[in-house]
């Protein structure tokens, strides 16, 4: 239910910026209120992730979980700010740069993000070893599958 909250305000707000006229005033897609909105989404999301966090790190006894937890807010702090910051920064930049430091900011931000989900959820990681995977079986000749 809420991914489709979050995608249908998201698509809208989408719509609705393209409403504007000024592209040529634009240096990028958050000087509007469609954009701020987008943006405020973000946080918002971000926010409910370090809530959904916080609490399931409490409820941990687990280090190994409860570090893993903190590695994995970490890496989605970086996912969900890596927008707003970069936007809030754009008045400290020449307005011509402006989308180079969201967009290339941005790409940069993320991929650093997604390298750290590649290595906390790859196989041999932290969350391969605290979840159920490491028990399951394996495919192919001589391999034994868990049957109980």
């Amino acid at each position: 239910l809420l991914a489709a909250v979050v995608l249908g305000a998201h698509v809208a707000l989408l719509v609705a910026a393209r409403t504007f006229p000024d592209d040529f005033n634009q240096f990028h897609d958050y000087q509007h209120w469609p954009g701020a909105s987008l943006v405020a989404l973000r946080m918002v999301l971000w926010v409910l992730m370090l809530v959904g966090a916080t609490g399931s790190s409490q409820l941990t006894r687990d280090q190994a979980l409860s570090s893993f937890i903190s590695r994995l807010v970490v890496g989605a702090t970086l996912w969900f700010t890596a927008f707003p910051l970069l936007v809030a920064a754009t008045p400290l930049v020449a307005p011509h740069r402006r989308r180079a430091l969201v967009v290339g900011g941005a790409v940069a931000l993320q991929a650093a993000a997604l390298t750290l989900f590649l290595h906390l959820f790859l196989r041999d990681s932290v969350y391969y070893r605290l979840s159920s995977l490491s028990k399951l079986g394996t495919i192919g000749p001589g391999s034994r599958f868990a049957t109980d």
